[in-house]
């Protein structure tokens, strides 16, 4: 994983807080995109002000919709319990309010809707400068979709380091 890790990092750029990036990551399923992702949170999730790790959003939104996917969000960046957003509206104003002024990592594991990045309202334009973001998805046509700035397409392992 340390050759994919290190990949990974250079498509965020990960030594400049000038912009805010967001890379796609894609590839077949079992292949290893939700575990690259966690590596590379675990290892650079120190770096920012507020940092939260979506598990399944494809799972989150299909039982409690966007809300539900945006409340994970908050309550993970800003550390607490249960945040108290009863509509998309507020839940929408309190992440663009909130997250603006700060530099944040934000990872959106197995995203397999272009609806459910839409319905977010998780836009790069309203996350503060050096904030970086990842998206894991099976389908390179929702990354390129949202806007990604780069898609890291995981390889299939070689025999030797399958093993």
């Amino acid at each position: 994983m340390h050759s994919p890790v290190q990949e990974l990092e250079k498509l965020l750029v990960l030594d400049s807080d000038d912009d805010v990036r967001v890379v796609g990551i894609c590839g077949m399923g079992g292949i290893g995109k939700s575990t690259l992702a966690t590596i590379l949170y675990e290892k650079i999730s120190h770096q920012y002000d507020a940092s939260c790790f979506v598990d399944d959003v494809s799972r989150i939104y299909e039982g409690y919709g966007p809300l539900g996917v945006q409340k994970q969000l908050l309550c993970q960046a800003f550390m607490e319990e249960n945040f108290p957003t009863c509509n998309l509206s507020l839940a929408n104003n309190l992440i663009q309010t909130r997250l603006r002024h700060r530099k944040v990592l934000i990872v959106l594991d197995n995203v397999d809707q272009g609806i459910q990045l839409e319905k977010l309202a998780i836009k790069p334009e309203r996350l503060g400068r050096g904030s970086r973001m990842i998206i894991v998805s099976r389908d390179e046509h929702i990354l390129r979709e949202y806007g990604v700035d780069d898609v890291y397409k995981v390889k299939l392992l070689n025999d030797e380091n399958a093993l």
